[in-house]
């Protein structure tokens, strides 16, 4: 098994970086949401295309548009993929230490599959209690 203090590295790193990749990507997120229910509210008519969209965020609330609401979005992505990331890492470094012949493609495969399931469980789990508390 890994040491304690690399298998938290992991989880360290794979929330920074979920947590880089949606601070990163929720510009475009914005943009995207503020296109398509315009076009729910407005149907067709006088529709915004993508650059005249960002144009009106700028106009009204500068960069903060861009970002407002982000903090959910990253506190949620650096749980996700800290817990991704950490389980894969330690369960790959595991499966390699238990049998090296599955070291390489297969420790991958199986210590992704491990990793995704585990943060499937994790994620079915919070949803029911978040829904049982609401």
């Amino acid at each position: 098994m890994p040491t304690s203090s690399a298998m938290w590295r992991e989880f360290v790193w794979g929330g920074l970086a979920g947590s880089f990749g949606e601070g990163m990507m929720y510009p475009v997120d914005t943009l995207k949401t503020r296109v398509q229910s315009q076009a729910i509210i407005t149907g067709s008519k006088g529709q915004k295309n993508v650059l005249q969209m960002v144009r009106s965020v700028w106009a009204v609330d500068g960069l903060n548009g861009f970002y407002r609401g982000v903090t959910p979005g990253v506190l949620g992505s650096l749980a996700t993929a800290a817990t991704y990331f950490g389980v894969i890492e330690s369960t790959k470094k595991w499966i390699e230490e238990v049998n090296p012949n599955l070291s390489g493609h297969w420790s991958h495969f199986i210590a992704g599959a491990i990793g995704k399931e585990f943060l499937d469980l994790l994620a079915t789990i919070l949803m029911v209690v978040s829904h049982q508390i609401w």
